[in-house]
């Protein structure tokens, strides 16, 4: 049985992965030096940090359910041992690196260092374990396809040179 503080902290957390699909794609500010990736990658870490707290919440609620997706463990998704692996990877070339603060913030023109990566990872996870509906892939779908219409014109108005 769901409580209303699991049954909130998943719709948070669903909120926070359709906000990251919707906005941050579009999202540009024409007034900064650098147009795009740091204030996107801003913008994902800020919202994963919330969808991460409504994990949390939400997995605290469910117990040893949560790690189980369709009646089978997360070990058992196709994803999950590349992803493992991969965050892994991340973390010991992190741990290991020459500037171990420049690999976990990244550059300061691009930002996209290895907290970016698990801000990446905690969208993921929440999508993962907590989209079981039709309706939820659904909205899903509808997200993507909404943020694709303005980034698909900018592309175009760029091609025309407007």
């Amino acid at each position: 049985m769901r409580s209303k503080a699991s049954a909130t902290a998943a719709a948070l957390a669903e909120a926070g992965w359709l906000a990251v699909l919707t906005a941050v794609p579009v999202l540009f500010n024409i007034q900064s030096d650098r147009v795009f990736e740091p204030d996107k990658i801003f913008l994902l870490r800020a919202i994963s940090a919330v969808i991460c707290a409504a994990l949390v919440v939400w997995g605290v609620e469910q117990g040893r359910a949560a790690l189980t997706v369709a009646e089978r463990p997360l070990s058992r998704l196709p994803l999950f041992k590349p992803v493992l692996l991969l965050t892994a990877t991340y973390g010991l070339s992190t741990a290991l690196s020459v500037a171990p603060t420049t690999s976990w913030w990244g550059s300061y023109d691009r930002v996209q260092g290895t907290y970016t990566y698990l801000s990446c990872i905690v969208v993921f996870v929440a999508f993962v374990m907590l989209a079981r509906t039709r309706c939820q892939i659904e909205r899903v779908v509808s997200a993507v396809l909404l943020a694709s219409f303005p980034v698909s014109a900018y592309a175009v108005i760029q091609h025309f040179g407007l």
